[in-house]
């Protein structure tokens, strides 16, 4: 959580261009929290990050739209060979 905090502050975007693990970003279309052009800045941000936007859902995609969350997350994971072999 902290993390989180802290990379949402001004001039937290020099923490998120340190990573350079591939990343998926999820962002509900609906967020009435974190707007959507903050997700596209982070995507933006990360080198190699991608970002998904479930249309039906808000700030908790993972809860209100599990299905389409879960299918992005195991795409992203399926594609990619995770052991560096």
């Amino acid at each position: 959580m902290a993390a989180t905090v802290d990379a949402l502050q001004p001039g937290g975007e020099c923490h998120l261009a340190r990573i350079t693990a591939p990343t998926l970003v999820v962002w509900g279309a609906h967020d009435a929290i974190t707007p959507l052009a903050l997700g596209r800045d982070i995507a933006e941000t990360i080198t190699d990050a991608q970002l998904i936007v479930l249309p039906r859902a808000g700030h908790n995609p993972m809860w209100e739209s599990a299905e389409a969350f879960n299918a992005a997350v195991l795409h992203f994971f399926g594609g990619r060979d995770e052991t560096n072999t």
